[in-house]
């Protein structure tokens, strides 16, 4: 559901090929059909895209994992056209994936 695409070269932007479907970029929420596009970075020097209709799980920033405070998951939407959004979420202790449909 997210594709990254790091600099591997000095510069701010990069060629990308994006299987089909659309893309939100991660950074700036500019959309993308299928296909190849020369994408900037953003704050961020990588390119990172995320599949429309994806949700993704979200925690308050920490400065290692056992300090991720997982009562505080927020599950963000990222949505072009796609009428619902979907997302996995295994959270430590679980003892299944948690198949979430918004």
């Amino acid at each position: 559901q997210i594709l990254v695409a790091p600099l591997l070269e000095s510069g701010n932007s990069r060629t990308c090929y994006l299987p089909r479907g659309r893309w939100i970029d991660y950074q700036n929420g500019k959309v993308y059909d299928g296909g190849y596009h020369q994408i900037k970075v953003g704050e961020i020097p990588c390119v990172i895209l995320v599949r429309d209709g994806s949700l993704i799980p979200h925690v308050p920033l920490a400065q290692r994992t056992d300090q991720i405070q997982w009562d505080k998951v927020e599950l963000r939407a990222y949505k072009a056209d796609a009428k619902q959004c979907e997302g996995l979420l295994f959270k430590p202790g679980d003892t299944q994936i948690q198949h979430i449909k918004q």
